[in-house]
C-alpha cells in the first residue's frame, strides 16, 4: 500500500523531522516523502483529519483526535517510548 505522508518541517533549519519508531530496543528513524509539510504538529494533525495523508506525531498530541474517532492509530508495535521534552 502507498500512503501520502505528511511531514513536519523543523523551524530551526528547515529540514524535515524524521519519523521515529522503536521495536524492543531497536530504534528506527525514517525520512518519508509526501506532498505536504507543515511547521506545526497541529497543522499536520489537521491535514491528517482532513484525509490528506498519514502523520507521525507524539502520541499525546494525537490522543484527542484518536478518542474522537477522527484518527486511527497504526503501527502500534513500533511506537517509541517517548520521555517528553527536556528543558
Amino acid at each position: 500500500m502507498h500512503y501520502n505522508c505528511i511531514n513536519m518541517r523543523l523551524k530551526t533549519h528547515g529540514g524535515l523531522w524524521g519519523w521515529e519508531f522503536e521495536k524492543g530496543s531497536r530504534p528506527l528513524n525514517v525520512h518519508v516523502e509526501g506532498q505536504l509539510a507543515f511547521n506545526s504538529f497541529y497543522d499536520c494533525l489537521d491535514a491528517a483529519v482532513a484525509g490528506l495523508g498519514v502523520v507521525c506525531v507524539p502520541k499525546e498530541l494525537a490522543q484527542p483526535y484518536i478518542r474522537a474517532g477522527h484518527l486511527v492509530p497504526v503501527l502500534k508495535d513500533w511506537w517509541p517510548l517517548w520521555s517528553g521534552f527536556h528543558l
